[in-house]
């Protein structure tokens, strides 16, 4: 995976320009000047499109995305669909910690969303078969929960009154 400066617009037009050069040299190495096959084919450089970026300040390369402290805890540990994958999308990942980052609350989301998804939870009133959930509606209930079980309960609670889950979702994410 390639480094850049986080956040930067010159880490990314330098990445651009990595990768470009990085592309132009396997061609050049794999084509002559007059667009003949070259015969080191075997000793070209492999590309596999994406070049390491080694800091200048002694620090080593930095490979893919850092994770919070509140990702790492769900990633690999708690699975997002029913036939158990454990491995998350970034994005539904930061989704689901919401602004939940690194401090005492990390474990929150994934505790809540494991216990909406395998524990059962009811999302309409009434005795049934409703106790699968769709994986967004559990990240959209418990994303940013601090107190997971105090926002299942308030779920729990707001069906049994005969709330939608749409509303119960928002009204539970309000309090808790």
């Amino acid at each position: 995976m390639m480094s850049v400066f986080k956040g930067s617009l010159f880490g990314r037009v330098r990445s651009i320009f990595v990768k470009a050069a990085a592309v132009a040299g396997f061609v050049g190495a794999m084509f002559g000047a007059a667009g003949e096959a070259s015969a080191h084919v075997g000793h070209a450089p492999v590309f596999d499109g994406y070049v390491k970026i080694h800091s200048h300040y002694g620090h080593p390369p930095r490979y893919g995305l850092r994770l919070t402290r509140c990702q790492r805890y769900i990633q690999g540990r708690i699975a997002w669909n029913y036939s158990g994958s454990r491995r998350w999308n970034v994005a539904n990942l930061r989704r689901l910690c919401g602004s939940v980052r690194n401090g005492r609350y990390y474990r929150g989301p994934g505790l809540c969303f494991r216990k909406v998804m395998f524990g059962r939870v009811d999302w309409v009133a009434g005795p049934g078969y409703s106790t699968r959930w769709n994986w967004r509606n559990a990240v959209r209930l418990c994303a940013g929960a601090r107190r997971p079980h105090a926002r299942v309960r308030c779920f729990k609670r707001q069906i049994r009154y005969g709330m939608p889950w749409q509303r119960a979702i928002r009204v539970c994410r309000r309090r808790y």
